[in-house]
């Protein structure tokens, strides 16, 4: 894996062809690229550093993205801006990131058939990506890198304050594709031909684009490798609360919350801590699975590439962990999974917070589009690092996938009932299709652990309810209905005492009536 390394370097550019400026008058103004070679020989022009918003910084940090002011002369777009706070592939850094580059394959200036279009979310860039990138301008793809705000400056969740805007980092990015989609023609792009993609949090983020009805008509399919929607955390109107809150009470600024955040260096923000979306208004007004239900069926590939985890864990706590990431933390289910997982603790993790999430991602899109691809990589972290055969076919279909929407006919869609994928073997250079997508891990983590988790909360409900609050309650009923029934008799008693005494009485009377009757 490189670190702090140029935009060329990762996108496999082997230096300048053109002394030259190549120029494009876009909305704003007109800006100035150069004329770049691939390592394999191929030709892009690259518009490195193009504003597609105003600076987040001062009033503006944690507010949505503001369109950039139009400028005058020529803006120079052959240098590289730095990165996002956050984003540690790049020793530069700025709270002023929100810039994207644009690769334009020169046959797409030459052609007048439109090209397509690969914006790649810059969020986990945690490998080399020449080969693929290669290709794609090889064959006339346009490649859009598109940063966003991270952390707490993208994520900010504060339990009340209205001088923030939640999910600026999404909205980061449906600024930067609305600008593409508005732009794209000048680079001799098909905006109704436009695939979003990530890596890791990347493409976490393009399957919650994929959710929001904000995004709609600003991309027509989407690539996750390596992530899916919930995988870090669940999506709700809390995320994030407790972390924001932290920092908060970290640097003083319980009182005036917001205008004090705005004075510490940006630097003075940054968190190790995962920093997600959440519920908002606007972008996700609901949780993952109400908003599966109607999202708009769109082109999907989607799969994981194993990795060996960094740091070793003992059975139970990586059981703890998996469990606890899935709401399934109950006794029963943890000892299971030490059963289930005897020696292979940090595989419990990674099925839980990885496999998990991505196959559910996947069979729920296959649901309303039966062009949803499933893919694995064994034996190796990423698909793009070696020049294997596996790793050329796999680039490949990728291409075909951005350009068509289907990646090749030896590549099935997936079935949600068969799970099948596509299985690619670094150590044994095959790609073929199979069937039941990781099953080890789906089957015991969609089935046997939430079965075990219902059949306890049922247990630990019926215990607590009957034993205590119910019995009480039921107690209470009883000797209502008793000291009513004893009131009842009494009252009766009482009254049928007073009717006999009465009764006596009028019976007396009666009697002497008669006997003075008779006396006269």
């Amino acid at each position: 894996m490189l670190r702090a390394i140029g935009v060329l370097l990762f996108l496999g550019f082997a230096g300048v062809r053109s002394a030259a400026p190549i120029e494009r008058t876009i909305s704003n103004g007109i800006i100035a690229g150069q004329l770049l070679t691939t390592k394999a020989n191929n030709s892009a022009f690259a518009f490195l550093g193009i504003p597609f918003a105003q600076a987040p910084v001062g009033d503006l940090r944690f507010r949505k993205p503001v369109e950039p002011h139009p400028w005058t002369g020529v803006l120079n777009c052959t240098v590289e801006k730095a990165a996002c706070i956050g984003d540690d592939t790049k020793d530069s850094q700025s709270e002023d990131c929100l810039y994207l580059d644009i690769l334009q394959p020169k046959q797409c200036e030459e052609d007048p058939t439109l090209c397509a279009i690969f914006a790649y979310f810059h969020s986990d860039l945690t490998t080399d990506l020449p080969t693929f990138v290669d290709n794609l301008v090889r064959d006339g793809v346009i490649v859009v890198i598109i940063p966003h705000r991270q952390g707490p400056l993208g994520f900010l969740n504060l339990a009340s304050d209205n001088d923030y805007d939640k999910n600026a980092g999404i909205y980061d990015l449906l600024l930067a594709l609305k600008f593409v989609s508005d732009e794209i023609d000048i680079f001799g792009g098909d905006k109704s031909q436009l695939t979003i993609g990530g890596h890791g949090v990347g493409g976490e983020l393009v399957g919650y684009l994929s959710l929001s009805p904000m995004a709609n008509g600003l991309f027509s399919r989407a690539v996750a490798l390596s992530g899916a929607p919930d995988m870090h955390q669940k999506l709700s109107s809390d995320a994030n609360r407790d972390l924001t809150q932290q920092l908060v009470q970290r640097k003083k600024c319980q009182s005036d919350t917001i205008s004090c955040l705005r004075k510490l260096n940006a630097e003075a923000l940054l968190i190790n801590d995962y920093f997600g979306p959440a519920i908002d208004e606007h972008i996700f007004v609901a949780d993952v699975h109400q908003l599966r239900n109607t999202r708009s069926p769109k082109p999907y590939l989607i799969g994981v590439s194993s990795k060996n985890a960094s740091r070793p864990l003992s059975t139970e706590e990586s059981c703890r962990t998996a469990a606890a990431s899935l709401g399934l933390a109950s006794d029963v289910v943890i000892e299971k999974c030490k059963e289930h997982y005897d020696n292979r603790g940090q595989e419990a993790i990674f099925d839980a917070t990885t496999v998990v999430p991505i196959v559910n991602e996947a069979a729920s899109m296959a649901q309303s589009s039966n062009q949803t691809y499933l893919y694995s990589v064994e034996d190796f972290s990423d698909p793009y690092e070696t020049y294997d055969n596996a790793s050329r076919i796999f680039t490949e279909l990728l291409k075909n996938f951005i350009k068509y929407g289907q990646p090749g006919e030896q590549w099935r869609p997936l079935d949600v009932a068969e799970l099948n994928y596509l299985q690619l073997s670094a150590s044994k250079a095959t790609i073929r299709n199979a069937p039941l997508f990781h099953w080890d891990a789906v089957g015991f983590w969609n089935r046997t652990a939430p079965s075990l988790q219902q059949g306890y909360d049922f247990q630990q409900s019926e215990r607590g309810d009957f034993d205590y609050e119910t019995a009480f309650w039921v107690a209470v009923c009883v000797a209502v209905v008793l000291f009513m029934v004893i009131c009842v008799r009494t009252v009766l008693n009482c009254c049928a005492s007073r009717r006999q005494k009465l009764f006596s009485k009028y019976a007396a009377i009666d009697s002497d009536d008669s006997v003075h009757q008779e006396e006269r």
